[in-house]
This record gives structure tokens, C-alpha cells and sequence, in this order.
């Protein structure tokens, strides 16, 4: 890259202060890096591009959203550095993943020629229009999922999906991120030249064990990705949890809503998902037909969480977590046939308060 110095640090999140101390001048955080809102300190020239921590999510741009916005502001005239004596723009982007919204923002800087002043590229805007309300209601956004555009849309981040999909997110490597990310940044270009290709979006959902609370849905994403969650949004679900992947390292859960209007508390579910981490979950062993499985299963859970306080005491992993909309795991030793059970749960206690 040229423009952009990118620094990758999987699974890292570093505090305001931390980002401040800890790196040279002109430096962005994209995305989570750091654990702060949306700021710029104009002494330093650090800036942090975020819409997870600390805001009203639902009225939050994306990250690359607020990457286009900060070009367009003139981000290159104050972002500039002298290389081989010649003064150049310039910025040292730090990110802890790959996905859209990060890769997306990445490219905007990267190619900022493309989009500053009143440069445009129609289609492209159009793409990010279409990724920041997916990223913003983290896949909840009504879409036409037969429209020529969202399928290119899904091409251009088919190796990010491929990536999720396969339980090796949760350890990816730098390198491994990087390499997801180049890919990604050629199929944008190939995008933008008019060459994109398309994947068709299989109008199903896989599920896991039906819950008792209607309020919710449970989704089984590890054999059609979020085309699973897209779908199901469309006909009509308002909240959910999915298996993402599964691997030796844990199972990856996302918990998430449509909107802060649809009644299903996702931080109180992150919090006791949480704590349960810490629990003896041994309800496998029974061995009877399913439904009387299911019910060995109900019975073991009231046991093993007699009450929410005595839940509340109990120690967090710091395995989940996330904001008012959505969250997850990343490396959960929940078993995939328990946890519906354990969400249902949850519910209960919360009405039984």
C-alpha cells in the first residue's frame, strides 16, 4: 500500500489513552481497535474511527462511512508526511480484524484520490450505502437480497465470509488477516472497474434447537454464513442467536436484534452468557429419546442456575461481549446443543424478576 502503513493486531483493543501513548503521530484506529468512540486529537493527530463503543449505535455511521466522511473533510491535508524528503499523504492504520466495514475504510484511505473533494464513483457508493446499514444493524437491515448489486456486494466479501464460516477467524494470524484483506481490496477494484462478479443468495436459513421464547430465534450459520441471518431478517425475525463457527478453540455465538426498539435485552444476554462460561455444563451423558433428552436438559439448567443473583455472582470470562445490538463469543465452550437452552434460560429468570 501506499498511502496506508496498516498494522494489524488480531483480537486487540487498546483504550484512547493507550492508542494515544503508544503511537507516532497521524496514526487511525479503525473499528474496535480502540475501545473509545469516534475522536480526533488535533495536537497529535490521532484519530479513531469507531461506531461500537459508547454510542447510540443505531444512529452511528459505519467506520468506513466515517472514513469517506473524513476524506471528504479534507483528511490528506492535515495527514501528510515527508518520505525521501518529498511530502506525502500519509497514515498508519491500526485494525484487530478484516471484515467489511474495516476493508471497506481501509481502501477508502488507501485510495483517497478516487473520493476526495467532489470526485464520486456512483456504484461504489451505492456498496457502501448498502455495508454500513448491514454493519450498523449488524445484518438486520431489510434488504432484496435478489438485487444485482447486493449479490456483488456478497462477491466482494466472499473471502471474508469464507473466513468466519470456518472457524479460523478467532485465531487468525496477522498474516492470515492481511492476505483477507488484499483479497478483498482487489475484488473492490475489480468492483469499481466493472468487473465484479456475483453470489446468489440461497433463500434459506439453517436452525439450531426451537426455543420456547418466540421473542428469538436460533440459527445455525456455519453452512450458509450470514446469507442464514439475512434471510431470516427478511421473513421476518426481530432477534436471534447463531452459531458462527466451530473449531478446537471454542464455538464462535453472535446474540443480536434488529433494532433497540425490539424488546430482547442483548447486554444483559452477553453479561449471563458470560458467566455461564464458567459453569460445569454437563447435561450430554443422558441418553434417552430426544424430546425426553430436551427435557433432561431443562431440568439440569434450572439446577445449574438456580437464580439470576446467584447468576450475577458468579465470575465474568470476559468471553463475550459486545454492544446494545449485537454481540458474541469468540472462543465459547458452550456446546451448540445446549445453547438455546441456556438463552431460554436466561428469559425465564429475567420475567421471573
Amino acid at each position: 500500500m501506499n498511502i496506508v502503513d496498516l498494522q494489524i493486531h488480531p483480537r486487540e483493543s487498546i483504550s484512547w489513552e493507550e492508542f494515544l501513548q503508544s503511537t507516532p503521530p497521524l496514526s487511525i484506529a479503525l473499528d474496535g481497535y480502540v475501545s473509545a468512540p469516534p475522536q480526533y486529537d488535533y495536537t497529535t493527530k490521532h484519530l479513531n474511527l469507531d461506531h461500537h463503543h459508547d454510542v447510540f449505535r443505531q444512529s452511528t455511521m459505519s467506520t468506513a462511512q466515517q472514513a469517506m466522511m473524513a476524506v471528504k473533510g479534507g483528511l490528506f491535508t492535515s495527514f501528510r508526511k515527508s518520505i525521501d524528503g518529498i511530502e506525502r499523504p500519509y497514515v498508519r492504520v491500526y485494525v484487530n480484524d478484516c471484515d467489511q466495514d474495516v476493508v471497506l475504510a481501509i481502501f477508502i484511505l488507501e485510495h483517497y484520490k478516487l473520493f476526495e473533494g467532489t470526485n464520486s464513483i456512483p456504484m461504489f457508493n451505492r456498496l457502501l450505502e448498502i455495508d454500513g446499514k448491514f454493519d450498523i444493524t449488524a445484518g438486520a437491515y431489510p434488504m432484496n437480497l435478489g438485487e444485482d448489486l447486493f449479490q456483488q456486494h456478497e462477491w466482494v466479501f466472499e473471502p471474508y465470509n469464507k473466513l468466519r464460516t470456518s472457524g479460523k477467524l478467532g485465531n487468525a494470524t496477522s498474516q492470515m488477516l492481511f492476505d483477507n484483506i488484499e483479497a478483498t481490496m482487489s475484488r473492490l477494484m475489480q468492483f469499481i472497474m466493472g468487473n465484479a462478479g456475483k453470489v446468489e443468495v440461497r433463500l434459506k436459513f439453517d436452525t439450531l434447537e426451537s426455543p420456547e421464547h418466540k421473542s428469538f430465534m436460533s440459527l445455525d450459520e456455519t453452512s450458509l454464513g450470514l446469507h442464514s441471518r439475512y434471510y431470516a431478517f427478511s421473513q421476518g425475525m426481530k432477534a436471534y442467536i447463531s452459531l458462527v463457527s466451530q473449531s478446537d478453540a471454542g464455538n464462535v455465538y453472535t446474540v443480536g436484534r434488529s433494532s433497540v426498539f425490539i424488546d430482547f435485552d442483548v447486554p444483559f444476554l452477553l453479561d449471563l452468557l458470560d458467566r455461564v462460561e464458567g459453569l460445569n455444563l454437563e447435561m450430554g451423558k443422558f441418553n434417552p429419546n430426544e424430546s425426553t433428552l430436551i427435557q433432561f436438559r431443562k431440568e439440569s439448567l434450572k439446577r445449574i442456575i438456580p437464580s439470576l443473583n446467584w447468576l450475577q455472582e458468579q465470575p465474568r470470562q470476559n468471553k463475550w461481549g459486545g454492544s446494545d445490538l449485537m454481540g458474541g463469543s469468540r472462543s465459547s465452550s458452550i456446546p451448540p446443543f445446549v445453547i438455546t437452552l441456556i438463552v431460554d434460560r436466561l428469559l425465564d429468570l429475567l420475567e421471573e424478576e
